[in-house]
């Protein structure tokens, strides 16, 4: 039986994507409580941190469904209402909050870890900041997402599964004196998540890039010719959203493919991050600002940690690039 929406605690009905919302940023919540406190050495034994991934799957998995139906039911009655909101709360770039208390600074190949919470903007703010964006975000969350929602989702599953695999792993060298030595049983199970993770990835993005496409392909009607420079700008920044994404996956499935010793792919998705940071560097070179106030490095790589997480995977390959030049 499909459920179409949920009483709230005042008895009203919830809408469907407001639900999904809901189980998406509580799934999102705990995954970052589990992370944090398993480093902290607060969650002891597999099976505690399992059993919180698992959770978080779940919610998630029933996140994803109440969205596909939702968005299923929005193409079959052609409700012109529901159209995808693209206010600054409800864009991906937004939803993806850097959030790397995972794995220690001093990780030799750091996936870099970005929750999607849905309309929840930056966490790095001050206290006033914080609850007046709490209040913006209460009113935001009705806004209707359509498929960047799912785009949320399904990288958000991609990332527990990856963080699962990896908790396992850390297990694993914990229990054999820092070696790796896997059984049959386990490797099959670590083996599963990654590949569940990498099929993930490669899907939220497949249909970021589909909602890139169609945002693009939308007509500017004649009564907006006024707003043309703000639709040069939210294209600009639509721009920079694939690109910041298309960073995020690749270094996560660089780590995945680096961990199961897939060397041709690993390298093959370091020297793609190299050439989005090149590309970076170069338009930042070139002046190329969006907002006139910040460059494009500014803009695209907002957090310390994250730069330093992805420059430090492809340190490598950069000095292999050097000695081989050297040569």
């Amino acid at each position: 039986m499909t459920v179409l929406s949920h009483p709230n605690k005042y008895g009203e009905m919830y809408p469907t994507h407001l639900l999904a919302k809901k189980l998406n940023n509580r799934a999102c919540r705990l995954i970052i409580v589990t992370t944090r406190k398993a480093r902290a050495g607060a969650i002891r034994g597999s099976g505690n941190k399992s059993c919180c991934f698992n959770e978080s799957i779940a919610l998630l998995m029933k996140a994803f469904k109440l969205t596909e139906h939702d968005i299923s039911m929005n193409n079959n009655i052609h409700n012109n209402d529901k159209v995808p909101c693209i206010c600054e709360f409800c864009c991906l770039d937004s939803c993806l909050t850097t959030n790397n208390s995972s794995h220690e600074r001093n990780n030799k190949n750091p996936i870099v870890n970005s929750v999607g919470l849905s309309g929840s903007g930056t966490t790095h703010l001050g206290e006033k900041q914080q609850q007046q964006q709490q209040q913006q975000h209460d009113h935001d969350q009705h806004h209707y997402m359509g498929v960047t929602l799912s785009i949320v989702i399904l990288f958000n599953l991609a990332l527990v599964h990856h963080l699962k695999a990896i908790s396992m792993i850390e297990e694993e060298k914990e229990d054999n004196n820092n070696e790796i030595e896997t059984t049959t049983s386990s490797y099959s199970l670590i083996m599963t998540e990654l590949y569940i993770a990498t099929k993930l990835y490669e899907l939220s993005y497949e249909l970021q890039c589909r909602e890139h496409v169609r945002i693009e392909t939308i007509p500017v009607s004649n009564n907006n010719v006024s707003n043309n420079n703000n639709y040069v700008n939210n294209m600009n920044k639509q721009h920079l959203t694939n690109l910041r994404f298309l960073i995020i996956i690749t270094n996560n499935l660089g780590e995945i493919h680096r961990v199961i010793g897939n060397q041709k792919k690993y390298t093959m998705c370091l020297q793609h991050l190299l050439s989005c940071i090149m590309y970076i560097v170069d338009n930042n070179r070139n002046n190329f600002d969006i907002s006139g106030s910040k460059s494009l490095v500014h803009i695209l790589l907002d957090s310390t940690e994250f730069v330093e997480g992805v420059i430090r995977n492809i340190s490598s390959i950069v000095v292999t690039t050097i000695s081989a030049s050297a040569a």
